[in-house]
């Protein structure tokens, strides 16, 4: 993702209003391509469809700087 995509993401999970938690928010703010990029990549790895509590632990977990690195590379 260039810079002005990764600025985009950022400014939608800050403007989210609903009280979802952080990784959920990280999680729909992310284009469709990617959201499913982890969606296959999830299921490839463990067998199983049910991928959203994992991905949601794994991006709330994250710190600003490292969810900003992680978007750099997808």
């Amino acid at each position: 993702m260039d810079s002005s995509d990764i600025s985009n993401v950022l400014i939608a999970i800050d403007t989210y209003t609903d009280d979802f938690t952080l990784g959920f928010k990280r999680y729909i703010t992310l284009p469709s391509r990617i959201r499913l990029n982890v969606a296959y990549a999830h299921y490839l790895e463990t067998g199983c469809l049910d991928y959203l509590p994992r991905i949601k632990k794994f991006l709330g977990d994250m710190t600003e700087d490292e969810y900003i690195n992680w978007l750099k590379l997808a």
